[in-house]
């Protein structure tokens, strides 16, 4: 706990979303209390919301990629700011006409645009069996 909830974090990058990733996996196995989880992953999730762009403009796919993770582990667990609707509309809008994510003509790695692809769809569906499923 004081690995994930302190010197791990990077300032909303991709290993402050994976403590939160790993705390969500550890409470959900019962590993950790809630006592414990509660204030570190409030913590983290402020970090990671106050990173995600008003709007993004992607040089790069990985930035995509980061942004699609933010809202993922956000979503995973329960961050309750109806923003995470905003962050939905926004990564939809940068789907290209193929269906994968990613920015052409960068020379970025095909690693990347596959990567960025699987966890905007995981994003997505996890927003939408959350938010929107209970619904239906």
């Amino acid at each position: 706990m004081r690995y994930v909830c302190g010197p791990m974090r990077d300032d909303g990058g991709y290993y402050s979303t994976h403590a939160l990733w790993a705390l969500s996996i550890a409470h959900g196995n019962a590993c950790i209390d809630a006592a414990a989880y509660e204030p570190c992953v409030r913590s983290i999730q402020r970090e990671l919301a106050a990173k995600q762009p008003r709007r993004l403009a992607p040089k790069v796919t990985l930035d995509i990629d980061l942004y699609a993770e933010r809202l993922l582990t956000l979503v995973q667990t329960g961050y309750p700011d109806p923003v995470a609707d905003q962050w939905v509309l926004t990564l939809l809008d940068l789907q290209t006409p193929d269906g994968s994510w990613g920015v052409p003509d960068t020379g970025d790695p095909p690693y990347y645009r596959y990567h960025a692809t699987a966890v905007s769809t995981w994003a997505l569906a996890e927003w939408f069996r959350r938010r929107v499923g209970q619904r239906w």
